[in-house]
Formats: structure tokens, C-alpha cells, sequence
């Protein structure tokens, strides 16, 4: 299957479980926000949940080589290479062992936010590498509609990357998002932005690898669940 076709995937598992987030309560919502810098932050939030889905629909096929995923995510692509992961096999395209990989990164991210938010310069850190990860994905999809030459389009992202990065840390500086305070992200038992938007960015992540499979699953090919091929 297509890549466009899995965004497309991703995009409808992505809003599907955003609703049943805003109706269970799982995510706070516009109407619990109570400023303006709640606001910004739930806007983020939900901007996170569904560019996580998009990305989660990619994830299985990053161990394919030359396809779309593997060459906007070399780092990972290297990663699935070293550790023989094949395409199509029964890890990167079974519903348990990818969803142990997300749960997995999950648990560690948790670890790394117990150690980082307690160490401001740590904090700072995580913190601009979240507003990289919000600049990188605006940077690239900005690039593939305005810049049709490809090694103009590669210049483009290398400027504007940091420095939309930049801009976003400064503007959650500016906000102060380090420190909510009784700001609703509580209900996400943090005072610090940067905990929820990681764990929103994996969960969808996983959400959206679900309709990858999902996606697979229609084909001839095929995926695989616990080594059964389906």
C-alpha cells in the first residue's frame, strides 16, 4: 500500500481516537482551558496527537529501503538495519510485537522525564528537542508543497528547521510552560507541558501504527499477529 494512502490511514485513526480522548476525558479539552496560555497548550497538544498519528501510520515501513519513511527518518531506518529487522517480517508488521515497541519507548520516555524534570538544564534540554520535533514536521510538510526542486527543498529544511525550532522554544519560554502551575495539564499529573505532548506524541504514534497495520491487513500480503499470518 501507498504511503499517501497509510497517511490517510493515520489521519482517520488519528481523529477517531482524538474524539474518544475528548469524550472519555482521557485529554483535557478547550472547554477546560481557563487562559489564553491553555489554549496555545491544547492546541499543541491536539497538533501533537494527530502528527504522531501520521508518523506512527509511517513506522512499519521505516525498515523498507528507499521508501518515504526510511528516508525521513534515516536515524531510525539505521536502527531497524543493525538490528535485521526485515520488511514485512513479524516485527515491524505484527500488531504485538509493534505495540510492545511503542509501550516499550513509552516506559523509557517515562524514566528519562523522572530524570530530566528534575534537573533544570535537562529540562531545557527535552524541552527544545520537543519544539525540534514540532519544527522538523512543520518544516518538512511547508517544504514539500513550496519547494519543487529537491536540493532546494533540502536547503530550505536545513535553515528553517532550527530556526522555527528556536522560535517555538522561545515562545514556550515566553509562556511559560515549564511551570503550569494549576494550568488543566495537571489532569495529566504534571505541572510541565513537555511530559503530556511526549506521551501524546508516543501514544498516537502507536495509534497510528495500528492503522498501518490495519491498512496491510487488507492486502494480499498480509501482517502478522503473535507469528500468525493474517
Amino acid at each position: 500500500m501507498l504511503y499517501k494512502t497509510h497517511k490517510k490511514f493515520g489521519y482517520v485513526f488519528g481523529l477517531i481516537a482524538l474524539v474518544l480522548s475528548f469524550l472519555n476525558g482521557w485529554m483535557v479539552t478547550f472547554a477546560m482551558a481557563r487562559g489564553f496560555q491553555d489554549k496555545v497548550l491544547i492546541f499543541f497538544l491536539v497538533y501533537i496527537a494527530i502528527r504522531g498519528a501520521v508518523f506512527g501510520a509511517s513506522f512499519p515501513d521505516i525498515d523498507s529501503p528507499g521508501s518515504v519513511p526510511a528516508r525521513h527518518y534515516p536515524f531510525l531506518r539505521r536502527v531497524f538495519k543493525v538490528l535485521k529487522i526485515k520488511h514485512r517480517g513479524k516485527v515491524s508488521h505484527d500488531f504485538v510485537s509493534v505495540t510492545v515497541i511503542f509501550a516499550l519507548v513509552y516506559i523509557g520516555m517515562n524514566q528519562i522525564l523522572k530524570l530530566a524534570l528534575s534537573h533544570s538544564l535537562l529540562t531545557k534540554v527535552l524541552g527544545f528537542y520537543l519544539a525540534y520535533i514540532i519544527a522538523r514536521d512543520i518544516i518538512n510538510q511547508l517544504a514539500f508543497y513550496i519547494v519543487k526542486n529537491k536540493k532546494k527543498r533540502k536547503k530550505f529544511t536545513q535553515l528553517f528547521k532550527p530556526l522555527l525550532a528556536v522560535g517555538i522554544y522561545i515562545i514556550f519560554t515566553v509562556l511559560g510552560y515549564y511551570h503550569m502551575g494549576d494550568s488543566p495539564v495537571n489532569l495529566l499529573h504534571t505541572n510541565n507541558f513537555i511530559a503530556p505532548m511526549l506521551r501524546v506524541w508516543i501514544i498516537y504514534g502507536w495509534v497510528g501504527s495500528m492503522s498501518h497495520l490495519f491498512a496491510d491487513m487488507l492486502t494480499n500480503d498480509g501482517v502478522w499477529l503473535l507469528g500468525f499470518e493474517l
